[in-house]
């Protein structure tokens, strides 16, 4: 908790800390999307910057760029690469909610400023941001930068798991319309997206 205070350069007091543990519990049934938040939280990754204290053989430069000290928020936040991805993302996301989200670490990397999205929108949200990180850890040692098109793959992947998990519990399936009429409505603008929005929305 300490190390990200320093990193986003703001106080994280414990009410917040303990909030997003809770909320990590209670949004998503997916072991993957809370596993990923516990890993963002307890800085999970071995990082170049660490790599090289263990291995003075190898480079502390960060794997993306080449150019920086792989530390872990310039990998997640600070490399010149992943601006480009989360720049992206961002407006992807603005997109699908019809306003402007705030572009930061907090909000990004630890899912937390929630106050600042309505509401209605915090599960979407929650999703579409696990999503970002999640595509981007599967990348974690090499140079590559996700592209928007394979976040949107994941979002269906998760809008389809989500459908079926709500669909066991008592009114889920219209909580499950609630939760995600907004990335539903901005399925229809892509051709493909909706095909396979419609197809997945079948069952």
């Amino acid at each position: 908790m300490v190390k990200w205070a320093v990193n986003v350069n703001r106080d994280i007091d414990l009410e917040n800390w303990e909030y997003l543990w809770g909320s990590s519990v209670k949004i998503s049934s997916c072991i993957q999307v809370k596993e990923n938040i516990f890993k963002m939280q307890a800085r999970w990754y071995i990082t170049p910057q660490i790599m090289a204290k263990m291995n003075l053989q190898v480079s502390n430069k960060c794997w993306k760029c080449k150019e920086k000290e792989g530390t872990m928020y310039h990998i997640w936040w600070g490399c010149k690469k992943v601006k480009k991805f989360w720049k992206e993302i961002h407006m992807e996301m603005n997109n699908i909610l019809q306003y402007r989200l705030p572009k930061c670490p907090e909000l990004f990397l630890l899912s937390l400023k929630m106050e600042n999205i309505d509401p209605k929108d915090r599960v979407i949200v929650w999703y579409m941001l696990a999503a970002a990180r999640m595509l981007y850890a599967k990348y974690w040692k090499n140079e590559y930068i996700p592209k928007k098109e394979e976040w949107k793959r994941k979002m269906l992947y998760f809008a389809c798991m989500d459908m079926l998990t709500k669909k066991l519990r008592d009114n889920g399936a219209q909580l499950y319309r609630e939760d995600w009429k907004k990335f539903r409505a901005y399925c229809e603008k892509d051709s493909m997206l909706n095909v396979l929005y419609n197809n997945m929305d079948r069952y």
